[in-house]
């Protein structure tokens, strides 16, 4: 018997910034950043990522 084969959709990304704010949102930029790679092997060139900590 065959295995069934995984069709994924074709994924259109929009010009995006993520911004994380605080100790929390870096980590939440780095999980979301490492999931890109896991899923699609890469972060597409339109999508960055910037942190902004203001620990003084």
């Amino acid at each position: 018997m065959l295995s069934p084969t995984v069709v994924r959709p074709t994924v259109v990304f929009r010009p995006t910034v993520v911004i994380g704010l605080g100790g929390t949102g870096y980590e939440v930029v780095l999980k979301l950043k490492k999931r890109f790679i896991d899923v699609y092997g890469s972060v597409p060139e339109v999508i960055r990522f910037i942190s902004i900590d203001t620990n003084v």
